[in-house]
């Protein structure tokens, strides 16, 4: 009846025919739904009949070729046991996707045995991870006996109040009091553990050495960023032809001098720091601070040189790599301790009348002479 009514050929096979809906509530006759075999049937019927509309039939397939493959695919990747990026999501197989031949049992996918079945690793036993066990030190097991144990007393005769009366206890009476509370009777205390002992002095001392290594670490950073910003240092002042040239000195030799005799009154000095400082009371400082960014050989070389060449105040803070005020303030510092120490033995000062007699023009009407 169907296949004259759809004009299909025998060699399509329809499986099976069902009406749908109900036959008392739908006034409308029902809808028929033929279930074919494969894929092709559908094809075909739908090829032979333009239009199936109004006819109340529809065609309907057990299983389409992609369904078939999409579940064979789908089945393969069951067997794989394997997730895919989406948590919870079937895992499909990329472009850099194998599966080894080990586990085919033609070593390749046939048409038999297309999915792998072999060496799965599902029949070897999940191996749990033991847990972490602690370490506990041993204690000596304490053996309590049922028998009574003498007891010191914890009142002596003499602190008994005589009004209260007398009152005897029963040995029976204590002995399964100290024997059920272990407590009360001493234990005694587990050995020290060697191991621990050792391991704790070596950790104590293993941290002392990291706290010193990074304070050497520090330093040795600080001394590095120093020398990298200096441009001139004392190293370039290398023979007797540079030190005349930038300080006025004829030799290295004469300079080491004038340095040895300064030498013993720069530990204590205190660098001037503006009028404000100077005036009040402040106790010399008894040790040079450790991260100077100068040595003193260095500050009395800054100090020839700038009285030598008057270089300005800015040009020396950048050859020496330090702030124009720093550079200031050991100027004005070493000035004074050359003019203390060494003014009297080099600088001669000659008489006040001589002085005025010898003045130029354009000082000898000045107030102030």
């Amino acid at each position: 009846m169907f296949k004259k009514q759809l004009k299909i050929n025998n060699d399509i096979i329809i499986e099976r025919a069902h009406r749908v809906g109900h036959p008392k509530e739908d006034k409308k006759p029902r809808t028929i739904v033929l279930k074919l075999l494969n894929f092709q049937g559908k094809t075909k019927i739908l090829s032979a009949t333009k239009n199936l509309r109004g006819t109340g039939i529809y065609v309907n397939e057990n299983f389409a070729k992609e369904t078939i493959e999409s579940r064979g695919k789908r089945l393969k990747n069951c067997e794989l046991r394997r997730e895919g990026k989406k948590k919870g999501s079937a895992w499909e197989p990329g472009t850099a996707d194998r599966v080894c031949f080990d586990h085919f049992v033609d070593k390749i996918p046939t048409v038999m045995n297309p999915n792998p079945t072999i060496n799965m690793g599902f029949d070897q036993p999940v191996q749990k991870k033991a847990r972490r066990t602690l370490l506990k030190h041993p204690i000596t097991s304490l053996h309590c006996s049922n028998k009574m144990q003498p007891v010191e007393p914890l009142l002596t005769e003499k602190s008994i109040v005589t009004k209260f009366p007398s009152v005897s206890f029963n040995a029976d009476v204590l002995s399964p009091i100290l024997s059920d509370h272990t407590y009360l009777m001493s234990l005694p205390q587990p050995n020290k553990c060697t191991t621990c002992e050792y391991k704790s002095s070596l950790i104590t001392s293993y941290v002392s050495k990291v706290n010193s290594l990074t304070n050497q670490l520090k330093k040795l950073k600080i001394k590095q960023t120093i020398k990298s910003k200096q441009k001139f240092s004392w190293r370039l002042v290398n023979n007797d032809k540079k030190m005349n040239f930038y300080t006025g000195i004829s030799s290295i030799a004469i300079f080491n001098v004038i340095f040895g005799l300064l030498k013993p009154f720069l530990p204590l000095i205190r660098y001037w720091r503006g009028p404000k400082h100077s005036n009040s009371k402040v106790k010399q400082l008894k040790s040079v601070s450790k991260c100077k960014l100068l040595s003193h050989r260095e500050e009395l070389l800054m100090t020839l040189m700038r009285l030598r060449l008057s270089f300005l105040n800015e040009d020396m803070a950048d050859r020496f790599g330090i702030s124009k005020s720093l550079c200031s303030n050991t100027f004005t510092t070493f000035i004074r301790i050359i003019a203390n120490i060494l003014g009297q033995a080099i600088i001669v000062w000659l008489p006040s009348e001589v002085i005025k007699k010898n003045l130029p023009q354009s000082f000898v009407k000045a107030k102030h002479h």
